[in-house]
């Protein structure tokens, strides 16, 4: 049972990381490379929006800002996309 749960946490926890990734490079929501229903799809696709939501690609500080705000979403109106030089780099 505990194998189990490790297991199914770490499938859980690449695909999350995975879906921040795919919204980081660009990549659209239906473009989940896992099979819808699964474990890994629902990560990959909470992660994804969240990251959309959120906008992980802004810089910290300015979402920051905007959370401390108050609003509970920044849109691409508010905000262009923006790729952080720093994921390009770990690339």
């Amino acid at each position: 049972m505990v194998e189990l749960g490790s297991t199914a946490t770490k499938l859980y926890s690449d695909a999350d990381y995975s879906g921040r990734g795919a919204y980081l490079n660009g990549q659209s929501l239906d473009e989940c490379p896992h099979a819808n229903g699964t474990l890994q799809c629902i990560a990959w696709v909470g992660a994804w929006e969240q990251a959309k939501r959120w906008r992980y690609d802004l810089p910290h500080e300015l979402t920051a800002s905007y959370r401390s705000s108050g609003i509970d979403q920044i849109t691409l109106e508010m905000e262009p996309f923006q790729v952080r030089a720093a994921m390009i780099n770990q690339g």
